[in-house]
């Protein structure tokens, strides 16, 4: 069930105290680099399954689900059964229609950092038909610093250049000044999904 009403959301985070299930608690700085892509997570083991009989009947409830989400699809590869979503950045506390938040903490973390999802479908044939592997990677948007010397230039502590290089003189080397990073996987929106999807091939 999406919550959605502002005090339901308040009252979900006081009583529900520091647990957030389905965060991921790997330590960032601890963590090898490729635990920041969407490919390590895509990877880890599917936290629910659908199975289906026919394979276009659950290659297109697949997509209507995706659909009925807003979830708007980038790569559709019917041959190896995979259908992968452009990154969509949650929605926010009043904009009740979207469909896109799972729960009351992703709703609170949309409201206070920029925050996308990436939705992946993997059709694969089983013993007696075809199963659906829905998994959703969370991505979180940084910012980096930029220079500011002078209170006059506070206007461009967001739109002049960023910091790059080792050291100030260093003209070498440069990063991008914005950029996403993989934090988890939202096995919650993924039962979610399952469970949309199970309702669309019961019709």
């Amino acid at each position: 069930m999406n919550v959605r009403h502002p005090l339901v959301i308040l009252a979900s985070l006081l009583f529900g105290g520091c647990a957030t299930p389905g965060v991921s608690k790997i330590d960032p700085i601890t963590a090898p680099p490729e635990v920041a892509t969407t490919d390590y997570w895509f990877a880890q083991p599917p936290s629910v399954t659908v199975t289906a009989g026919d394979y276009d009947v659950l290659y297109r409830a697949c997509e209507n689900v995706l659909r009925a989400r807003y979830f708007p699809l980038e790569r559709r590869d019917y041959r190896n059964g995979v259908l992968t979503t452009r990154p969509v950045e949650g929605g926010q506390l009043l904009e009740l229609w979207r469909r896109d938040i799972p729960d009351a903490y992703s709703v609170a973390e949309s409201n206070l950092q920029s925050v996308r999802r990436t939705v992946q479908f993997k059709i694969q044939p089983t013993d007696d038909g075809f199963q659906a592997l829905p998994k959703v990677v969370v991505e979180r948007q940084a910012l980096l610093e930029r220079r500011v010397t002078l209170g006059i230039l506070n206007r461009n502590a967001f739109s002049g250049a960023s910091v790059s290089g080792y050291n100030d003189y260093d003209p070498n080397v440069s990063y991008s000044p914005v950029y996403w990073y993989a934090t988890r996987r939202d096995e919650n929106l993924e039962a979610q999904l399952a469970a949309d999807l199970r309702g669309r091939l019961r019709q």
